[in-house]
């Protein structure tokens, strides 16, 4: 089994163009891939034989990505007031490092942004995307 260094993983914005043309967000110091998770809908009965819960497989929630950033408010990719205020669903992807070769894709949505500034720290952010519909695990372009 083969181990990677993260270092490397990025998150890039799509424009609306065709083709998308893909930017890297700037800056990126962690990123929480989508924390995909399935709803269990239950099916069990009064008639049963036994005392046993049944459930079948629901809906697919996409989750969230999350970033923690060095927040540089004057790079154009850090423009996250703007985002936030457009409410676009746009085209992402998740870059794993060279070494592994695959990306994830997803239309999402910024949902959270949330600037920080301690006295003895970096100016930093922590931004939260809503994935909205399905994800792919794919090779890198």
């Amino acid at each position: 089994m083969a181990e990677y260094i993260a270092k490397g993983t990025v998150l890039q914005r799509g424009t609306g163009d065709t083709p998308t043309v893909f930017t890297t967000i700037a800056n990126i110091m962690s990123i929480t891939p989508p924390n995909m998770q399935r709803d269990s809908l239950e099916t069990t009965k009064h008639n049963d034989e036994d005392r046993w819960r049944t459930y079948i497989p629901g809906l697919i929630d996409p989750g969230q990505v999350t970033l923690n950033i060095s927040w540089d408010p004057n790079n154009a990719t850090h423009d996250f007031l703007d985002e936030l205020n457009s409410a676009e669903v746009a085209a992402y992807k998740i870059k794993f490092p060279a070494a592994i070769g695959m990306e994830f894709t997803f239309d999402a949505f910024l949902e959270s942004f949330e600037p920080a500034g301690d006295v003895d720290g970096l100016l930093s952010a922590t931004a939260t995307y809503k994935v909205s519909g399905p994800i792919t695990l794919g090779e890198t372009d």
